[in-house]
């Protein structure tokens, strides 16, 4: 049978025919691959042939070139490397002449098989001539469409293919110029221009040979502007992912075209804006690096050219116009992303760029819709003045709260579903990030003096008890004001502990609601009874001492939940899926109620590990972290007295402490051990010990091992240290190996700042386990045995101390500093000459001259140890 007919019947509605073609396509393969792909690239190449067998011969042959499976992918590349060059390079021949197929999907089929061949040859160099071979048949076929669509087509998959690699590229700037001349005014074929566009968009990531030639790079740019004006929706929109792309890549580049990116078409105007988005967290990096570079006393390498600041007066009050969306709410397209959407986000980012100025920009729209009859334009507005709250001060929200937030609660009981939403987020906005405005008497002015304070009404109050009034509208504005909730407990943190606080007089119905919320019947719509479920453990932690007593109802209610939803028979999928988020966040709650109530707790206790030990056995990994965590919680709770479940949870912390991939919760795991060496102590089954330090050490040889998971880890060698030192005693060299080779740590990574701050956590923490070890040792009176690390802690002070950059973090040179105290008052005349060095004194001095009385004492301590 020809392979025409076999490749048409693997695509037959008769199993029979079709089972029995995949069979023979299987067997000419293993009777001779090489030739069974030559076949399939003539078949893709020959006009006379159906259309569908073309496709399926070029897709056949990509298939022996790619896989998602990196393994896959590696093997069959070696496969196809191995063949003969001969047969390669006949099969690469045809492919190349498809391109000026007269058929759109051969020519896109072939495109794609070379983009493919590509990403396994060009790497090796192999096909090291691809793109001039391209650029040679663009050139003999100049006057061909087709061959010319084909081409800039192939180009497009050859540098998406060749993107994740890096190395030069000879002539580029050839191909890139090339390219860009598919886009011009002149080219009218406007399929020629999107696949020229496309191609661009691909190759941008090889194209900064063009952007550091300033005539070529405005070439490039002005072409992009003309071709962002042509009246076709589809290119227009590729025109702008150019320029979001060119704006992340290359914006010391973009030149005075910047103030052409606009677009008509509704929802191209999403990529313009997403452009605009782009250019501004560029910008508030910059800003960000000159600040720091400021404090390090040095000038920054880059300045920023300033697009926003200088654009804004133009663009928010754009952006602002498109926060109006007409279209009737759907509650089933709430995650869809309109241009209002991308709007209200790219307002957020210029106001948290431009700060308190942003206002006086969205004044006028705020004053003309704020109090509309208009449904869409008041929502407009709510939303934009929600947007900008995490950029401004809370002075300038101070001179207009009075005002607005009357509009905002009445709006809370609007009409409209959509107002209603938007205003909940609003107060949630104003609860995180301006918490302190709402503490504020209401019609201040005409308070009597000699009023009692109780009588005096906060403007917190009015807008807490509307919230809580509209807990019964539906889910989509409903879940808003349970997200406020949370909101409101990020925003009160500084009340943790306080005796009393505004918010108290409303905490119990502020919890009773959320409790209420969560046994809804449409609590799963809009993630309205996980979010409540958030907000209650988030709120729970913000109880101040005279609500801790109310705490205690919740307890019996929340235990006797989770107890409840123990049962697994006859579940669907879906169902386990929701009963395992309903577990993880009631888990949550007592999480947050066993570090409120303490010890207060301490009847419950066996009834939680009983559950918490069946989530363990019996539920998903999506749990886990929820569970380590609660189990933390009863740790601290119940001290020694966890050794009564050491042997229930030893293997469930054993495989938390491998889940290296899952940095979370590997590093809630390592907390919980560490609490248990701190309150179990001795108790701890020498065997178990073992097994977590040994886990621990393993996992530092891990490649590409989690940085803050590192950090981590070696905290908890210092709760080791300090907690069980007749234990740790017996790693005391391997640890010390680990922490010299710290002390000698370069970055590959070009990013400075993050270099400096992540360097700084590690020789914060490094100094914390030298710490832990000596004081461990010292308590076993074995504290000699830290003479085999002096010379390496001496190292290690040393580069901190001429470190300029050192200065800027205290509490790095407090741990300095107390580490020398500590060796010094245990080790005496056995280590001082070590320390009588230059680099050493300027670490005491820099404490010495301190402001801060905490460190100038440690300061002393070390100067008179040393004199």
């Amino acid at each position: 049978m020809e392979l025409t007919q076999i490749l048409l019947d693997t695509q037959s509605n008769d199993a029979k025919k079709r089972i029995e073609s995949e069979k023979q396509i299987e067997l000419a393969k293993e009777k001779d691959h090489p030739l069974l792909l030559g076949l399939l690239a003539a078949e893709l190449n020959e006009e006379s042939n159906p259309l569908q067998s073309r496709q399926l011969a070029g897709l056949i042959l990509k298939n022996t070139l790619v896989s998602k499976d990196e393994e896959k992918k590696k093997e069959l590349a070696d496969l196809w490397l191995n063949f003969n060059e001969k047969l390669r390079n006949e099969i690469k021949e045809l492919l190349v002449l498809t391109l000026g197929s007269q058929q759109k999907i051969a020519r896109n089929t072939s495109a794609q098989v070379i983009g493919a061949i590509a990403g396994v040859e060009f790497p090796c160099g192999v096909w090291s001539t691809v793109f001039e071979d391209l650029m040679q048949v663009l050139k003999i076929q100049k006057n061909n469409d087709n061959t010319k669509e084909g081409v800039f087509t192939c180009l497009g998959y050859v540098c998406n293919e060749l993107e994740n690699y890096s190395f030069e590229i000879s002539n580029l700037n050839e191909v890139l110029l090339t390219i860009v001349d598919g886009m011009s005014e002149e080219e009218t074929n406007l399929q020629i221009k999107y696949t020229a566009t496309n191609a661009l968009f691909n190759s941008l990531r090889f194209a900064h040979q063009i952007f550091e030639n300033a005539n070529d790079a405005k070439f490039l740019l002005d072409t992009l502007v003309s071709t962002s004006k042509v009246p076709d929706e589809k290119i227009c929109q590729k025109v702008m992912e150019c320029f979001v792309r060119i704006a992340d890549l290359y914006y010391f580049s973009i030149g005075d075209q910047i103030n052409d990116i606009y677009t008509e078409y509704s929802n191209i105007a999403i990529h313009a804006i997403d452009f605009w988005g782009t250019i501004c967290e560029k910008e508030s990096k910059i800003l960000e690096d000159i600040i720091l570079f400021e404090q390090l006393e040095e000038k920054s390498k880059i300045e920023s050219k300033n697009y926003i600041k200088i654009s804004s007066k133009v663009l928010i009050p754009l952006l602002c116009e498109l926060l109006i969306d007409t279209e009737e709410f759907d509650e089933f397209e709430t995650g869809s992303w309109k241009v209002s959407d991308a709007s209200t986000v790219c307002i957020s980012l210029f106001a948290k760029h431009l700060g308190d100025p942003v206002f006086e920009l969205i004044f006028d729209f705020l004053n003309k819709h704020l109090d509309s009859e208009d449904s869409d334009s008041k929502e407009a507005a709510v939303t934009c003045f929600g947007a900008i709250l995490e950029g401004i001060s809370t002075e300038c929200v101070l001179n207009y709260i009075q005002q607005i937030i009357p509009l905002i609660i009445k709006h809370l009981k609007d009409k409209s579903i959509k107002v209603r939403n938007s205003s909940a987020y609003v107060i949630g906005r104003i609860f995180q990030f301006h918490l302190e405005s709402l503490f504020i008497y209401i019609s201040e002015e005409n308070e009597n003096e000699n009023e009692n304070e109780n009588d005096k009404i906060l403007l917190f109050d009015p807008v807490i008890e509307v919230l809580l009034d509209c807990f019964d509208d539906e889910p989509y504005p409903a879940s808003t004001i349970a997200w406020a909730i949370q909101s409101l407990a990020i925003g009160g943190k500084a009340f943790q502990d306080k005796e009393t606080t505004p918010i108290s007089k409303h905490f119990i119905e502020i919890v009773r609601s959320l409790l209420k919320s969560t046994e809804r019947a449409d609590g799963d719509k809009h993630q309205l009874r996980y979010l409540s479920y958030e907000a209650l453990i988030l709120i729970l932690h913000l109880a101040p001492m005279d609500c801790l007593e109310i705490l205690f109802e919740v307890v019996e209610p929340i235990i006797s939940r989770l107890e409840e939803t123990m049962e697994y028979t006859n579940l669907t999928i879906q169902d386990r899926l929701r009963q395992a988020q309903i577990q993880g966040k009631l888990c949550g709650v007592l999480h947050s109620l066993a570090d409120r109530l303490d010890t207060g707790i301490i009847n419950y206790v066996e009834r939680m590990m009983q559950c918490f030990l069946l989530l363990i056995k019996n539920t998903q990994t999506s749990v886990y972290e929820e569970v380590v965590m609660a189990i933390d919680s009863v740790v601290r709770v119940s001290g020694e007295n966890f050794k009564a479940y050491l042997e229930d949870v030893h293997f469930f912390l054993t495989e938390g402490l491998n889940s290296v991939n899952e940095p979370r919760f590997c590093r809630l795991t390592i907390t919980t051990i560490s609490n248990i060496t701190h309150y179990v102590k001795n108790s701890l089954p020498h065997e178990y010990f073992k097994s977590y330090i040994e886990i621990l050490i393993k996992n530092l040889s891990t490649k590409d091992l989690d940085p803050d998971l590192k950090i981590h880890i070696l905290s908890a060698f210092a709760d080791f240290a300090v907690c069980l030192p007749h234990f740790f005693e017996n790693y005391l060299d391997t640890v010390g190996s680990i922490l010299k080779k710290i002390t000698f740590i370069k970055f590959d990574s070009n990013d400075e700042l993050t270099n400096l701050v992540y360097l700084t956590k590690l020789r914060k923490t490094t100094l914390e386990v030298y710490t832990g070890i000596i004081q461990g040792l010292n308590f076993k009176k074995r504290g000699k045995l830290f003479l085999r690390f002096i010379e390496q802690v001496i190292f290690l002070l040393e580069q901190i101390a001429k470190d300029p950059k050192s200065e800027l973090f205290d509490e790095l040179i407090k741990k300095a500093v107390e580490l020398i105290v500590d060796i010094l008052s245990i080790l005496s005349k056995q280590v001082k000459r070590f320390f009588n060095t230059q680099p050493i004194y300027h670490l005491i001095n820099h404490c010495l001259e301190s402001d801060d009385q905490k460190l100038k004492k440690i300061g002393g301590w070390a100067y008179k140890l040393l004199n």
